[in-house]
């Protein structure tokens, strides 16, 4: 049964990897319940700082390979947990990115600000685009709003003989009579916007970029 934000005293989080709290924070910002539990997890203790740290070079690491304490220091923090959310990587076959982004429930302060850091992204990273991986009723409400086809690639359909694999990310948009997928779109330096609560209604932007991320 899904989870209303409206009354969260009565009921409890259906995802085992999302705490309640945050699934609660996620609708009501509208979010659709499904991409919810496609890409975020609720992270704590160690588990922040190894979604975090896997970044770092071995100059901020110890000899036996453990980051050094003042890393530890400065984000003992994300300790008390938060939430974790990470989407698809077009660069590597849309597979799970590594790169996220991280909410800790107690946020650090910026001394120079004197105001939390409320969001946190992997340290000596460059920062990446998240590409939602969007559920597919979601991806048919785009269709049909656009009206454009949508269908699984050759590959994707083969994917579909394997038990282990599931492919509810890998799609293709292909606007009617042309033949461009979403990955063209990406090469040719069309971005796109996925907001969440915009994914929930079926709105997708796609706007021309001077760079892609």
């Amino acid at each position: 049964m899904p989870l209303s934000p409206s009354r969260p005293q009565n009921q409890q989080s259906p995802y085992p990897q999302i705490a309640t709290h945050h699934l609660i924070e996620w609708l009501k910002s509208s979010v659709d319940e499904q991409l919810i539990a496609l890409n975020l997890l609720s992270l704590k203790d160690f588990e922040p700082q190894e979604h975090l740290f896997y970044g770092l070079p071995n100059s901020e690491r110890r000899n036996d390979g453990r980051v050094k304490p003042s890393w530890l220091y400065r984000y003992a923090h994300t300790e008390s947990g938060g939430w974790w959310v990470s989407g698809l990587d077009p660069h590597n076959n849309w597979q799970r990115m590594v790169w996220g982004r991280f909410k800790p429930d107690v946020p650090r302060i910026e001394r120079s600000k004197n105001k939390p850091v409320k969001y946190e992204s992997p340290p000596k990273v460059s920062s990446r685009v998240t590409y939602f991986d969007v559920p597919p009723h979601i991806w048919d409400k785009v269709a049909k709003r656009y009206r454009i086809k949508r269908y699984y690639s050759p590959l994707a359909l083969r994917l579909v003989d394997k038990p282990t694999r599931e492919i509810s990310g890998v799609y293709t948009l292909t606007p009617t009579g042309e033949h461009q997928s979403l990955s063209d779109c990406l090469r040719d330096g069309i971005k796109p916007t996925f907001l969440p609560q915009n994914l929930r209604h079926g709105h997708l932007t796609l706007r021309r970029a001077t760079s892609v991320v």
